[in-house]
């Protein structure tokens, strides 16, 4: 554990870092009071309830969410869209759609969108229409045409029958990494669990790839990190202020490829807030170096 995530916090992105700019689970009818002046990261998220958002850039209103998390009681409701590796250029919605909602409305839009674009990137209907359009008059090209039918036809009824289960608030915990100095923290972390919904892989029609047939994957939960190495100014949204911290995460997608991008991670403040990172001697934050 303590390896993984020194890994993670350690392979940064300097150059990108300054550029960043359903029902709910124990959510709260009232929005979260506004940070104001000097805060900590785990002040800041501790200070519940809360609503927090992800994105890979801040662009004002504009700012494309991918994950919205609500820290309550020691405890974070999560939804994120990141880790199933989708590339939806709408994913949760943006920050305008967010701003003037309760913490209650905010996590029943995240979980409305969240099943949308799970709905639609696992629309096998439309792999197949696609499939019979590019190869139903020349079946007989297709490598292994049948079998390739019938693992499709099993994970398209797999998929069918699968109900996205109602997101439980679970517990969360913080680490940090101390520069070299042995005096300042450098990074500082969240980590939390979340689930991975039912999954599918393999694309019908792919001549000579025999392995690619579709087949299903059941539920799971993963690790995801939360980085903070430095802060999100405030930046403004019609009437209302988000700042916060922005990092980055390195992140294994395939046996031979490893991604790494930049994850900004923000909430609603008062202009003037400052978003720095806890002191090394913070109670409850484990230093990893």
């Amino acid at each position: 554990m303590k390896r993984l995530l020194t890994i993670l916090l350690v392979c940064v992105l300097a150059a990108s870092l300054c550029a960043c700019g359903g029902s709910s689970s124990g959510g709260a009818a009232k929005k979260s009071k506004t940070l104001s002046g000097e805060v900590t990261m785990k002040s800041a998220v501790d200070d519940s309830p809360r609503i927090w958002f992800t994105a890979q850039k801040t662009e004002g209103r504009n700012t494309v969410i991918d994950g919205v998390y609500y820290f309550n009681n020691g405890k974070v409701t999560a939804y994120s869209l990141r880790l199933l590796g989708w590339d939806k250029s709408e994913k949760l919605g943006r920050l305008e759609d967010y701003y003037d909602l309760s913490d209650e409305e905010a996590l029943d839009l995240a979980r409305t969108r969240y099943i949308e674009r799970y709905e639609s990137y696992y629309d096998l209907d439309k792999a197949e229409e696609w499939f019979f359009n590019e190869y139903g008059d020349h079946l007989d090209e297709v490598y292994d045409v049948d079998a390739q039918l019938e693992a499709f036809e099993a994970a398209k009824k797999e998929l069918a029958a699968y109900e996205i289960p109602e997101k439980e608030p679970v517990d969360y915990s913080y680490s940090m990494l101390i520069d070299d100095t042995g005096n300042r923290p450098s990074a500082e972390a969240i980590s939390t669990t979340v689930d991975i919904e039912m999954t599918c892989r393999g694309q019908l029609g792919l001549q000579d790839y025999s392995s690619r047939l579709y087949e299903t994957f059941s539920p799971e939960k993963r690790e995801i990190l939360l980085p903070a190495e430095k802060e999100i100014a405030p930046f403004e949204v019609f009437d209302a202020y988000y700042g916060g911290y922005v990092g980055s995460i390195r992140e294994k997608r395939m046996a031979h490829r490893t991604e790494t991008y930049t994850a900004c991670m923000f909430t609603k403040c008062d202009k003037d807030a400052t978003f720095v990172l806890d002191p090394k001697d913070t109670e409850g934050i484990e230093i990893l170096n």
